[in-house]
């Protein structure tokens, strides 16, 4: 017999909790809306910012002896997201906000603790549980590691129109924690916000676990990956529609859930294209 291998990273483990029937949609048969939804774009934007940005700060000591400035960096990552933003669908004004914003963001922060950088976009996976018929393999891609104090700290980029505190019980920050064998993660929150301060719009907060907090997440993590694997077996994807709201909004609601059951595979084919799912990839 040969063993079943499954690969799930936060966003599937999100989706399974969440709803067996958007699971399906979403990755098992690789559907995304024609359009991505605002907040996709201007996040996919400022990573394209800070990707570089961190990955050239990491050899900041080399700065001086290339003839470069902290500006002459932050110029060129600039570039970089206008370029990236040729194929985005928002408009100049949306592209001007988070370039201004990112340019904000990088004067504030210039002179701040994260100088021994580890890695920027680490992709990797570990082995979650595995038993004589299936392993299953934890995937995450981390925006950022670096070392505070001699700690090894994940870092995740959140950019928002609004100021939101992170959800301490997130799929993906107890991921990291378990995945990287760390107790705290920093969220680096990023407002575009126009009215507020540099000091409320770059928040940094820290999220710590204790090691049963992260052994909890790791039990429930493969209860619900075993479920929906026995549930994908049979062919069977119920939805929950108490799920349908919860921010981000499910893009199959509408469309989809909302159609006589007979329609459903054609309003699928119409109003979504194929997106196979990698978590190193450029998605967002």
């Amino acid at each position: 017999m040969t063993k079943k291998i499954v690969a799930v990273d936060s966003q599937k483990l999100d989706s399974m909790m969440a709803c067996t029937y958007q699971f399906k949609n979403k990755f098992l048969d690789g559907k995304e809306p024609e359009e991505k939804p605002d907040y996709y774009e201007r996040g996919g934007l400022m990573h394209a910012m800070l990707d570089p940005y961190y990955k050239i700060k990491k050899y900041k000591p080399r700065w001086r002896q290339n003839q470069k400035t902290h500006m002459d960096i932050v110029q060129s990552c600039v570039n970089i997201g206008r370029h990236f933003a040729r194929n985005l669908n928002i408009d100049i004004a949306e592209i001007e906000m988070c370039v201004a914003a990112f340019m904000q963001y990088t004067d504030f922060w210039e002179n701040d603790s994260f100088n021994d950088i580890l890695s920027v976009e680490q992709v990797g996976s570990k082995v979650l549980y595995e038993n004589p018929q299936i392993m299953i393999m934890y995937e995450y891609k981390v925006d950022l590691i670096v070392k505070i104090n001699n700690v090894v700290t994940p870092i995740d980029h959140k950019s928002a129109k609004s100021r939101r505190d992170p959800n301490y019980l997130s799929n993906q920050f107890r991921g990291y924690c378990w995945s990287l064998e760390c107790n705290r993660i920093l969220v680096n929150e990023i407002g575009f916000q126009k009215t507020l301060p540099p000091k409320d719009k770059f928040r940094r907060h820290t999220l710590t676990y204790s090691d049963n907090l992260i052994k909890e997440w790791r039990e429930e993590a493969i209860y619900w990956i075993m479920h929906t694997v026995n549930l994908v077996e049979k062919g069977i994807f119920p939805r929950n529609t108490t799920s349908c709201d919860k921010f981000p909004l499910c893009p199959f609601k509408a469309e989809i859930c909302s159609s006589d059951p007979d329609v459903r595979e054609f309003k699928k084919d119409q109003f979504f294209r194929n997106k196979s799912w990698d978590i190193g990839a450029d998605y967002l």
